[in-house]
């Protein structure tokens, strides 16, 4: 337990100062297990991969965005440790060729609060994606420590071996997502529809329009395909969001509805007549 008070000190006027305790409770354990999880982002930040609420063993990413991982660890109680940087961690690919690491750039920590207002630490981690599509592992281990951090602390050798900690995850490299056509021209009328189609990307899709009550659109994920319903003349924009891929930006439809601005009709000037047996 570390204490801290703050106070200070009496004088003429103030004989008895108030003093603030306060008390943390500092607990060392051994490494238990890692975690490695992606990170996701995106310019709406309420958007959510699915995949992040569930347990997963095949995590889709983009080979043409390289894809930051996020490295925790637990102890066996399944508390997350605050510090961990002291571990000498490796990350390896089995397949360099798809998915790898750069060793002359070592992961980077931050911290981060949790539900409670607790800062924990990170490790981050990029892995390198090289435009080919396929499965590759990647794997993080543990099984020493850092020698510039066993200097500090002037640790005697020989001292306690590290349990050897490891964690993979399963990586889906796919192309990004694209749409066609790109752009729809479509007639403002209850029976009139348009289509365009969603192909590649992770499979979890957001739709949204750059202005609304414009078009109504409705998705077929078992066909990949958007009904665009016309519901007054505009122009707009609709934005599939890939959630679950490292993409800098939404792919984008450009939508016009039109209107019937006038009907022109044009007739001969003259018409024969009696002219038929």
């Amino acid at each position: 337990v570390i204490s801290l008070s703050v106070g200070n000190h009496p004088t003429e006027t103030n004989l008895f100062p108030a003093v603030e305790n306060v008390e943390v409770k500092l607990a060392c354990s051994p490494l238990s297990r890692f975690t490695v999880t992606p990170v996701y982002k995106h310019s709406h930040k309420d958007l959510i991969c699915p995949l992040m609420q569930q347990d997963k063993q095949v995590i889709p990413v983009s080979n043409y965005q390289n894809q930051l991982v996020q490295l925790s660890a637990y102890d066996s109680h399944g508390t997350k440790f605050d510090n961990f940087s002291s571990l000498a961690i490796d990350w390896e690919s089995s397949k360099i060729q798809l998915a790898s690491f750069d060793s002359d750039k070592p992961m980077s920590y931050f911290e981060k609060e949790d539900a409670n207002g607790q800062r924990k630490l990170h490790g981050l981690s990029t892995v390198h994606v090289h435009q080919v599509s396929g499965t590759a592992v990647i794997t993080t281990t543990t099984n020493n420590y850092q020698e510039s951090h066993l200097r500090a602390a002037k640790v005697k050798t020989p001292y306690k071996a590290l349990t050897p900690v490891s964690a993979s995850l399963e990586l889906l490299l796919v192309e990004d997502i694209k749409v066609n056509p790109g752009s729809i021209s479509i007639y403002n009328h209850p029976e009139v529809t348009a289509e365009f189609t969603i192909s590649e990307g992770s499979g979890y899709f957001y739709i949204n329009s750059s202005i609304s009550n414009i078009v109504k659109t409705i998705f077929l994920e078992t066909k990949g395909i958007v009904t665009v319903y016309p519901l007054r003349p505009g122009t707009l924009s609709i934005m599939v969001y890939d959630l679950c891929l490292a993409f800098p930006a939404p792919a984008a439809v450009h939508v016009h509805v039109s209107d019937i601005l006038q009907v022109e009709v044009r007739v001969v000037d003259k018409v024969s007549h009696n002219t038929y047996k």
